[in-house]
């Protein structure tokens, strides 16, 4: 039986839609599509996603990925990520520090979320962007100073520092290591990756409609796992939930 010009046309079909497959694996497409998800009205329940779980470490893994997170006394201009890399940038102080320490598998070594204090007042903008207040922070705010210690002691151990918008998170903590004496942490020793960057890049490469600039952190992740830009987020602790959607992208984007 010969070989027709049918059979040619299927056997080029066949290969066209493995090699398609082949593509989107190379992309390593996760998309955790849930029936909730597909709502309009879906929403990320930051306190109880089963994809923002962080598996503990076991003994023996090594430290390797500084994931962090701050946030500020005082709302800062949209355009500030644009100058945050001018000497001298000035910035309110800090009202919240969280990071965790993960191995190079992405399992938890250490997390750690806190309010520091100070006499700065924290804007009525501030609260509502971030949910601290006056009132927490008289409550549950600690010692900046013993915070600080406490990531540089995390940052001594890690190889890579990740946070979403990177360079304006390490201004706003080289400010405040000045504000208390405090000596300048070396981020030149150490590699550097920055989720916003990484996920324009990731999505311009994957997305060809994507027309939008640095990507927020709750829009990345939304696309990210959920193939969809407008993903609603529930959360008690908007610091310490970004902590976990900044690890939740470094798992997906990171290929070493």
């Amino acid at each position: 039986m010969g070989f027709s010009l049918i059979d040619f046309f299927i056997m080029i079909s066949v290969v066209a839609i493995i090699a398609w497959f082949a593509t989107r694996s190379r992309h390593k497409r996760k998309y955790h599509i849930e029936e909730r998800a597909l709502l309009p009205e879906a929403t990320v329940f930051t306190n109880s996603s089963p994809l923002l779980r962080i598996p503990q470490a076991e003994q023996g893994e090594e430290p390797y990925f500084l994931c962090f997170d701050t946030e500020t006394v005082e709302l800062l201009p949209k355009d500030f990520s644009l100058k945050c890399t001018e000497e001298g940038v000035s910035t309110p102080p800090l009202v919240a520090l969280s990071f965790n320490l993960l191995t190079h598998e992405g399992h938890s070594l250490l997390t750690h979320s806190s309010i520091l204090r100070s006499t700065a007042p924290i804007t009525p903008s501030a609260t509502l962007f971030h949910g601290i207040t006056e009132e927490e922070r008289a409550t549950n705010g600690r010692n900046p100073q013993e915070e600080f210690h406490a990531f540089c002691q995390a940052f001594q151990l890690c190889r890579v520092v990740v946070a979403h918008n990177l360079a304006s998170h390490k201004v706003f903590l080289d400010n405040d290591f000045r504000r208390y004496n405090l000596d300048p942490l070396p981020w030149e020793e150490k590699l550097s990756f920055c989720t916003m960057e990484e996920g324009y890049r990731y999505l311009k490469q994957v997305d060809p409609y994507y027309i939008g600039a640095s990507p927020s952190l709750r829009l990345l992740y939304s696309k990210l796992y959920y193939d969809r830009y407008d993903m609603h987020y529930s959360e008690s602790n908007k610091s310490m939930a970004d902590l976990l959607l900044v690890s939740a992208c470094l798992a997906f984007l990171y290929n070493e």
